[in-house]
């Protein structure tokens, strides 16, 4: 059966989504300084996580580790979904430089072939990790390139954080589910935001497919709302399990996390995401 999991770039017709961020730019010869901290490698970085991480061995490019210090999972994460072996072969990393609140980060996440961890990093600008987080919790994890989001304007100082996302998910025969990870990255780590789940079911006489998406939100403030857009279609076949019945039907479910300036912390208005994961869990 055709794939049935869909996540998309999608406008939810009650969202006005501020501008995409631009993408994490891709590393895979490790020995190369990083840049804006030139005393220090990428490996360098990477032995904070793993100790006894190596340049892989031409032709090849990327890096081989046999050993990971502890790491915590956040969020829908689970460490039962970390399967590492003995040998860690890493194909290369993405990483994107932010300014929060006058001080500069790096976040940079890793492309792991077996896909047998989901991490996303944090370090200063001496190198120094700050914070790492497991966010793998299914069967597969994807961190698109535009996995950083700013939740203000760029400037001398910068806003107090940024969103950060990553999807979980697995696939059979005729479902598929979608768990969407919107962390928060300050200056000292991460936490969580909140989790936005999709479904997919295919049978002979139906078809639905869910779409997701989230972005910051214009608006004002220090902190910009966050968005996210879950897009429904579906579709019902004849008795042959091929002629369609009609037209298809079109629904998207809207909800927001809005900044509390004094409790320092996003707070979910997704009263209707919500009920859309209830009425899949209930249904499926």
């Amino acid at each position: 059966m055709a794939r049935v999991r869909l996540i998309a770039l999608i406008f939810g017709a009650a969202l006005i989504f501020a501008a995409a961020s631009a993408t994490a730019e891709i590393i895979k010869d490790f020995t190369l300084p990083v840049r804006d901290i030139p005393a220090k490698t990428w490996l360098d970085l990477l032995r904070q996580v793993f100790p006894d991480v190596a340049a892989a061995t031409a032709p090849q490019t990327g890096a081989v580790a046999t050993d990971m210090t502890a790491i915590h999972s956040i969020g829908g994460a689970d460490d039962s979904w970390v399967n590492c072996g003995d040998r860690i072969e890493i194909d290369s990393l993405q990483f994107y430089p932010l300014r929060l609140l006058d001080q500069d980060r790096l976040i940079l996440t890793l492309a792991l072939p077996d896909d047998c961890i989901a991490l996303v990093v944090l370090f200063d600008y001496q190198g120094k990790l700050v914070d790492a987080v497991n966010v793998k919790g299914d069967q597969h994890a994807d961190i698109s390139a535009d996995f950083v989001r700013p939740l203000g304007r760029a400037g001398p100082v910068g806003p107090p954080g940024a969103l950060v996302t990553a999807t979980s998910f697995h696939d059979n025969s005729d479902q598929s589910y979608d768990a969407t990870m919107l962390l928060l990255v300050k200056p000292d780590g991460f936490s969580l935001i909140g989790e936005v789940l999709a479904f997919g079911n295919h049978d002979c006489r139906s078809q639905f497919t869910e779409e997701t998406k989230i972005d910051p939100v214009l608006g004002t403030g220090p902190m910009l709302p966050i968005g996210a857009a879950v897009t429904r279609r579906t579709q019902r076949f004849a008795a042959d399990c091929d002629t369609k019945r009609g037209p298809g039907t079109v629904a998207t479910f809207n909800g927001y996390w809005c900044w509390n300036a004094k409790k320092a912390g996003y707070e979910p208005r997704t009263r209707a995401l919500d009920w859309l994961a209830k009425w899949n869990e209930k249904h499926f």
